[in-house]
């Protein structure tokens, strides 16, 4: 009998697969499936190098962050997932950076990941590094008002009471318009 793809010790999308599943899943054998896949040295594995990154730098370790974000930023160069990998890998590269001290190079990383692609998730920025303040950063600016910001909340339907009664708006998504939505009273048919 054929061996199935996820019991190949080297390959990459089942194992990258598999670990985000068992993540999901709550299953503490994520980590090292995913270990498995940046391993399985694929050119493009790069998806998993920022996933395991992004565990790492959430948990503080930023030396065993760093090589796996730099060796990712040059493989998402050559490949045609860029659009998908590479705003997140440069964030990663500033938060990195940010870590070590070097506020200009990160600052420069930070903008760079939004001139790239403006949806760049901003997760990150609520990861526990604290550099050492040495100047203004538009970075550590920015991630101090996402940060305050996140943790006040925002309360939906007190902002949407705001809106003038006469206020047009165009819903789009997979709610239905009628139930759990605030929008509805803005909607008209």
């Amino acid at each position: 009998m054929e061996e199935s793809l996820a019991e190949q010790p080297d390959f990459y999308w089942a194992l990258l697969l598999h670990a985000k599943i068992l993540r999901w899943l709550g299953r503490a054998a994520w980590l090292p499936t995913l270990e498995r896949a940046v391993a399985a040295g694929a050119p493009e594995n790069f998806g998993a190098a920022y996933e395991l990154a992004s565990h790492r730098l959430m948990h503080g370790d930023v030396p065993g962050a760093a090589p796996l974000v730099e060796r990712a930023l040059q493989d998402v160069e050559r490949s045609e997932a860029k659009i998908w990998y590479f705003g997140g890998l440069t964030l990663l590269e500033a938060l990195v950076r940010l870590a070590s001290g070097d506020l200009a190079r990160a600052d420069r990383s930070f903008l760079r990941a939004f001139e790239f692609r403006r949806d760049t998730d901003e997760t990150p920025l609520v990861w526990p590094l604290e550099p050492p303040r040495r100047g203004p950063s538009v970075l550590l600016e920015y991630r101090d008002l996402y940060r305050t910001m996140r943790l006040a909340g925002i309360d939906y339907e007190a902002e949407l009471a705001k809106l003038p009664d006469d206020t047009t708006v165009l819903e789009i998504g997979a709610m239905d318009g009628v139930r759990f939505d605030p929008l509805r009273r803005f909607l008209t048919e």
